[in-house]
C-alpha cells in the first residue's frame, strides 16, 4: 500500500546524487542529519544533554581524571597543542563533530558510579529524545560528544 511504502521510505536513508549523477545511481551521498527536517524536527525539544552534564562536576571530573586511562586521549592531553584535531579548555579536551562544532571528548573506559560515562550520556540522550532508534540518538549525543 502506499502508506506501507511511505513508511519504509520514512525509515531509509535519504540518498542524494551528485550534479552530473543519475538521479537513479546507487553511488549517491547520504544526506547530513544537521540538515534533515525529520532530523531537525525530532531533536528541538528536550534538554541539551552537553548542558546537562557541564552542570555536574562530579561527571566533569570523571571525565578529566579518565583521560589518564585512555590511550589516545591520555596522549592528548599530556600535549594538546601537538594535535590539531583537538582543543584543551579547563583540562577538558574538545574535537570538532561533522558540522565542525567543538564537541566534548569522553574516554570509553571512564566511569562513575559503577558506571561508563558514554552508558550515562547514551541513557539521557534516550531520556531526551526518546525511542528514535540506534541511528538517530547516535547522531543526536554526536552533536554534544565524541569518543
Amino acid at each position: 500500500s502506499a502508506n506501507a511504502l511511505a513508511d519504509r521510505l520514512s525509515r531509509a536513508g535519504y540518498e542524494v546524487a551528485s550534479v552530473g549523477q543519475s538521479p537513479l545511481s546507487t553511488s549517491g551521498s547520504r544526506v547530513s542529519f544537521y540538515t534533515n527536517p525529520r532530523w531537525i524536527d525530532c531533536t528541538q525539544s528536550g534538554v541539551d544533554i552537553q548542558e546537562h552534564f557541564g552542570t555536574q562536576p562530579e561527571f566533569m571530573a570523571a571525565i578529566r581524571d579518565g583521560y589518564a586511562g585512555d590511550a589516545l586521549l591520555n596522549k592528548v592531553a599530556e600535549a594538546p597543542e601537538e594535535y590539531n584535531r583537538f582543543s584543551s579548555e579547563d583540562k577538558l579536551l574538545y574535537t570538532p563533530n561533522a558540522a565542525g562544532v567543538n564537541v566534548l571528548c569522553i574516554p570509553r573506559n571512564a566511569k562513575l558510579g559503577g558506571r561508563y560515562l558514554t552508558e550515562l550520556v547514551l541513557t539521557a540522550a534516550h531520556e531526551t529524545i526518546g525511542h528514535l532508534g540506534e541511528q538517530r540518538t547516535s547522531e543526536y549525543v554526536r552533536q554534544f560528544f565524541w569518543w
